[in-house]
């Protein structure tokens, strides 16, 4: 198997797989591109020259015939909120909803992504990914012989199968949260200001997430900051 993880200005690449029913590294390879990748967010073709100058580095792409793809996309490449759904219930009609009120939100710009609903009890949580990036993605990872590649955003590559958990994550001036609990996720970012937390960007109840923060049973995981 083999896992990316593409960030703003790099790409790491690891291959593994089982061995006794657990999980073996092989190799992990990081490999700079030579344009960041938000200077290039709307250019198809240097995007894809960009992926495949990098990828030309990495020697474990010489042979991946038929491997499982897994992408991993950094915080920097994805757009994130909720939406409150009310009391609608079916599958399509709240989908439907979402994309009507994203494309209100964001105007022609919705067009331009691809999505990752994240239900809830009452909002949905999304990610939204430049589809320009994912599409020149998959030309060349499926010319290189990857399948079945799915996406998806490095928050919830910590997320605990085991139960509630939190993630932060390290942004320079403050620190990213994102709370996943019984009831959907929480986020926002925290920073300190003469001795006291301030929260912004809150996507949820601070209070609730205030709440997970100060229970001794809720983990929060720190991540290191990706490069």
């Amino acid at each position: 198997m083999l896992n990316l993880i593409i960030t703003d200005s790099s790409l790491y690449c690891s291959q593994w797989d089982y061995q006794d029913n657990k999980p073996v590294l092989f190799s992990l390879v990081k490999v700079n591109f030579h344009s960041a990748l938000s200077s290039i967010r709307s250019e198809p073709d240097e995007i894809q020259n960009n992926i495949r100058t990098a990828i030309a580095q990495i020697d474990d792409f010489n042979n991946i015939q038929r491997t499982t793809g897994y992408v991993i996309l950094d915080c920097s490449l994805t757009e994130k909120d909720s939406i409150n759904i009310g009391e609608l219930s079916n599958k399509n009609e709240i989908e439907k909803f979402f994309l009507w009120t994203l494309k209100k939100r964001w105007g022609k710009q919705v067009n331009r992504l691809s999505f990752s609903f994240i239900p809830g009890n009452l909002y949905y949580y999304y990610f939204a990914f430049p589809r320009i990036l994912l599409t020149q993605l998959n030309i060349i990872l499926n010319e290189l012989g990857l399948v079945n590649v799915s996406y998806q955003p490095i928050e919830l590559f910590f997320q605990s199968k085991a139960g509630e958990n939190g993630v932060l994550f390290n942004d320079g001036q403050s620190d990213s949260l994102f709370c996943f609990t019984e009831t959907g996720i929480m986020s926002c970012k925290i920073s300190i200001t003469k001795n006291k937390f301030a929260f912004t960007d809150i996507i949820g109840s601070v209070e609730n997430i205030k709440t997970k923060m100060d229970d001794k049973y809720f983990e929060i995981l720190r991540a290191e900051k990706v490069k």
